[in-house]
């Protein structure tokens, strides 16, 4: 008996080691090409390949190309779990737009990054989670190739509520061009002569339907912290944005917006820099008031639509999601994320507080020391409320209420939707805060902490489910006797 379990263990230790050497040998195949490719390659959190996952890369467009969000390739993966994009002439043109524009060594430091829209139909039911590829703009003009390793829980993935098909659109040999994918993919194809997928192909593809750019032209503030203290308690806010590796700017997004169904969801990364931010307001003793930290950069919002392409026909599904995300953050020369602070509360302010609730977090007995003696980090509110999901999240960003706004009824979805979507700073490499609060009272007095959380729970990018935090503080001082506020 024990020598057939010795027999059996040994053949399963000779399956596993046969399955990694094949996976190792597609992979080397793949990367070795002479020419530049982008490889995406999906397992599932046994590392078993993941085949039939469709894939689909977009990168944001500069305002030299009009801006917005363009899919540079969509593809299906194959029985290794491999996506192979051979044809990388669109991302080349579109990154050679972004350092014309940037400039050389800003472009260094500050860079687009591919967001993955990833759609599996398993039974009839079809799933949806999004990743992501970070990349440089100088790399990917110097020819060199990426490959991302992705895990994918099923399990988690979020399964559409698909009301039904909104119509039905015949293709036939003389339009099917590039142009009947509608808005998925523009006429910059018509520059390179070439599409982004295979020939004849049947494809989930989500089509951009509108989108919202803030500001259109130029850059603005995006507000990443802010404090608003009454007169008998003080405190600062800070951010020090640093990483050994880089900082990402992360996606959030909506799915089935138009259905009862309507879910929030932790997404990819669209931009990240490999810089620095440090800024800190301060509120005195005995005077009170209210200021907020930004940095500069823009702030789109991308409206699309589930699609599935067949040979003659492409069917437009009535589903939709919307996602939000930080890019073109600004940076000099010297890697120092451009920004600054401002005395009194961000102009968006009326449309955050619509969408993020008030929570008491904290209450200490005031000091009255010229240091405040209470020290709060955006990491702490990431562990409480956001279910620790720090890989996503360390400075929540309200990135729809911006949008809401800029754009009001003009913006492609309804407001009460928009503006709780959020984004969010965070740092492959750290774990540590990149925001924190300094808080304390006069003698006597009591001081409750109050933060900003939203409304809606998300489904973090670690399975679990929480809320946004923003780094968005509240001080309020109350005389010390028994009845006080609570």
């Amino acid at each position: 008996m024990i020598n057939i379990l010795l027999e059996y263990v040994m053949k399963k230790k000779i399956i596993v080691i046969v399955l990694i050497l094949t996976t190792l040998l597609s992979y080397l195949v793949i990367i070795s090409g002479g020419h530049q490719r982008i490889v995406v390659h999906l397992t599932d959190i046994n590392g078993s390949p993941l085949e039939n996952m469709f894939v689909q890369g977009i990168l944001p467009l500069p305002p030299s190309l009009d801006g917005g969000l363009e899919t540079v390739f969509l593809g299906r993966t194959d029985s290794n779990g491999f996506l192979v994009v051979d044809n990388t002439s669109l991302i080349r043109l579109i990154m050679d737009e972004w350092v014309k524009y940037q400039g050389f060594n800003k472009a260094r430091l500050s860079t687009p990054n591919i967001l993955l829209f990833i759609t599996y139909n398993s039974s009839g039911e079809i799933y949806f989670t999004e990743s992501s590829i970070k990349i440089a703009s100088i790399e990917i003009l110097n020819g060199e190739s990426y490959s991302e390793d992705i895990v994918i829980d099923v399990a988690k993935m979020s399964r559409l509520h698909i009301a039904g098909v909104e119509k039905i659109v015949s293709l036939n040999s003389s339009s099917s061009n590039l142009n009947t994918f509608g808005n998925g993919f523009s006429s910059l194809y018509g520059l390179l002569g070439s599409k982004p997928y295979e020939d004849n192909p049947e494809y989930f593809e989500w089509i951009k339907v509108d989108s919202d750019v803030w500001p259109q032209n130029g850059y603005g503030r995006i507000p990443i912290s802010y404090i608003n203290a009454s007169s008998a308690s003080y405190g600062y806010i800070s951010c020090s944005i640093y990483s050994t590796s880089s900082i990402k700017f992360n996606v959030g997004y909506a799915l089935d917006i138009y259905s009862s169904s309507i879910s929030y969801r932790a997404g990819g990364n669209l931009w990240s820099a490999s810089a620095v931010f440090g800024n800190t307001y301060i509120v005195y003793p005995n005077g009170g008031g209210a200021g907020y930290i930004y940095i500069l950069g823009r702030v789109e919002g991308a409206l699309y639509q589930m699609t599935y392409r067949t040979v003659d026909q492409l069917i437009y599904y009535d589903e939709y999601q919307y996602d939000v995300a930080v890019i073109d953050v600004q940076v000099d020369d010297n890697g120092h994320i451009l920004g600054g602070n401002d005395i009194g509360l961000p102009p968006q302010i009326s449309d955050i507080l619509d969408g993020y609730s008030e929570l008491l977090y904290d209450s200490e007995l005031g000091t009255g020391s010229s240091q405040p003696a209470y020290t709060v980090y955006s990491i702490d509110f990431v562990n409480t409320i956001a279910a620790g999901d720090t890989s996503w999240i360390n400075i929540g960003l309200p990135l729809g209420s911006i949008i809401a706004w800029a754009f009001g009824p003009e913006a492609a979805i309804p407001t009460d939707i928009l503006i709780n979507i959020a984004g969010s700073i965070s740092s492959s490499s750290l774990t540590f805060s990149l925001s924190y609060a300094g808080y304390d009272a006069l003698s006597n007095y009591m001081v409750y902490l109050y933060i900003r959380v939203g409304e809606v729970e998300y489904l973090m990018s670690n399975g679990l489910n929480g809320h946004i935090p923003l780094m968005a503080i509240r001080l309020y001082a109350y005389p010390n006797y028994p009845g006080g506020p609570h």
